[in-house]
């Protein structure tokens, strides 16, 4: 008779999963004895044990036990589980935390698939999520998220492989004031929940899943390489998605970025290190209060195209205001921005340094400053009559924009040098190719924020295409 074994996620130990009870011997029948020769076992069990094998070798030798498991369970074809909610009695309105929290230290192993398949209430904090496990929402199932103003814990901490799917999170508790400032305060404008928290997790991946409410962060990722996020939208909160810390590689596309109390896409730094190669395609972001990307972790090798921004724009960003900051792991250069379009936003692509360290020298600046920076294609609008700065550059050197389209009221750039040490200057700074005209979008002034107004993307990313704001 065939067992399956299990090695537990930490590696720490081998157990006999669902092993039957021996069958009960028969009246008049006489055990089989023994045979001398062994049979070679089938070519199922074979590649089973293989793996098992590979599997603890794994787990004695490599550093990350958890993305050695998930690899050597495919590649022992043991078979992945589909949990629904339904079969674990789960009822519409009640909440499931305890619940959870007991299915993902017992009966969920990693690889698993749970079917959330209504909407219910979930009151937890820190729940450990597992390797390779999905959570996939079925006919908009998700989750409503108690939150209080004094509670400032993730509801889920992910793992490596992690897959979220079709899945709606709401925060239906979380205070609506309809605050316009830029400096939201936690308790009051938002509750300081946040509802993913990824730590050292890889290849997390978030798709076609919804956010809304006004909580501190939807995705918090912190030092987690390859993470994408396709086709999900995120309403309210401070930092809708934050990457910090050596998050490489992030992908955003597909994204709906609406009123967020701060920033759409923040970036921030971990021991002097900032997110690089970052990817932001076919995303929308909504009158943000700041800024719909703000890289004040960095944005080094970082690309942005096939974007619109109503009311919010780009900062990129270099802050230094510790020792650890002063690396060029958390610089902005070799960003590439293409086809964009911003609309209303007084400044609409913005360049900044500030050095709080006093490290600026005319010798070193070159190191530290933001530079390699080329913006082409792309479109900035004004549809009120109000002007807007297509470039603001605070500082900054070899920053260059081709083939620009300024519609309306809109003028070309202001450089101030505003940390630039002495015997040092920007330079290299301009454009070419600009064409300007009359606004494609009507005046969208008193737009405002409906928030019953459905959420959705722009029907045409194109920067010389019509009016792509949702009315």
């Amino acid at each position: 008779m065939i067992k399956l074994f299990w090695i537990s996620d930490d590696c720490r130990g081998i157990a006999p999963q669902g092993d039957p009870a021996p069958e009960p011997a028969r009246p008049g029948h006489r055990p089989q004895q023994a045979r001398k020769r062994r049979r070679a076992p089938k070519p199922a069990l074979r590649a089973g044990l293989l793996g098992l094998a590979a599997l603890a070798a794994s787990c004695l030798a490599g550093p990350d036990p958890a993305a050695a498991q998930q690899a050597t369970l495919a590649a022992a074809n043991l078979p992945v589980r589909v949990v629904t909610s339904s079969e674990l009695g789960w009822i519409q309105g009640e909440d499931v935390g305890k619940s959870f929290a007991a299915l993902l230290k017992g009966r969920l192993r990693p690889g698993d698939t749970l079917l959330v398949e209504d909407m219910y209430w979930i009151d937890a904090a820190d729940l450990q999520l597992l390797p390779g496990m999905t959570i996939e929402g079925v006919n908009g199932g998700g989750f409503d998220v108690v939150t209080t103003p004094d509670d400032n814990t993730a509801l889920f901490l992910g793992a490596d492989g992690l897959t979220v799917t079709d899945l709606a999170i709401r925060i239906p508790g979380a205070p609506e004031t309809g605050y316009p400032g830029t400096k939201p305060q936690p308790g009051e404008h938002y509750d300081p929940k946040r509802i993913f928290l990824l730590q050292e997790d890889a290849r997390v991946t978030f798709r076609n899943t919804s956010f809304a409410g006004n909580v501190e962060m939807f995705i918090d990722a912190h030092n987690s390489p390859d993470l994408v996020i396709e086709d999900s939208s995120f309403e309210g909160g401070k930092y809708q998605v934050r990457l910090l810390g050596s998050t490489d590689r992030a992908v955003v596309t597909g994204g709906l970025f609406r009123h967020s109390l701060a920033d759409g896409i923040k970036t921030e730094a971990s021991d002097g290190t900032g997110p690089q190669n970052a990817s932001i395609t076919r995303s929308y972001f909504d009158d943000a209060n700041r800024d719909g990307i703000d890289t004040a972790g960095g944005f080094k090798d970082g690309h942005i195209a096939d974007s619109v921004f109503y009311a919010n724009g780009i900062d990129l960003k270099v802050i230094m205001e510790k020792d650890a900051d002063i690396t060029t792991a958390r610089s902005v250069n070799g960003t590439r921005i293409d086809n964009i379009r911003i609309i209303d936003e007084e400044n609409a692509i913005v360049v900044t340094m500030l050095d709080r360290v006093g490290i600026l020298t005319g010798e070193n600046a070159d190191t530290w400053m933001p530079h390699d920076i080329l913006v082409t294609n792309s479109t900035i609008e004004s549809t009120t009559g109000k002007e807007v700065r297509a470039f603001l550059i605070k500082d900054g050197y070899d920053i260059a924009w081709k083939n620009m389209t300024y519609l309306g009221n809109v003028s070309d750039r202001r450089l101030l040098n505003a940390e630039a040490p002495r015997g040092w200057s920007s330079r290299d700074v301009g454009g070419s190719g600009t064409v300007t005209g009359k606004p494609l979008c009507p005046p969208l002034a008193g737009r405002g924020r409906d928030i019953a107004a459905p959420s959705r993307l722009p029907a045409d990313f194109r920067a010389d295409r019509g009016c792509p704001v949702p009315n």
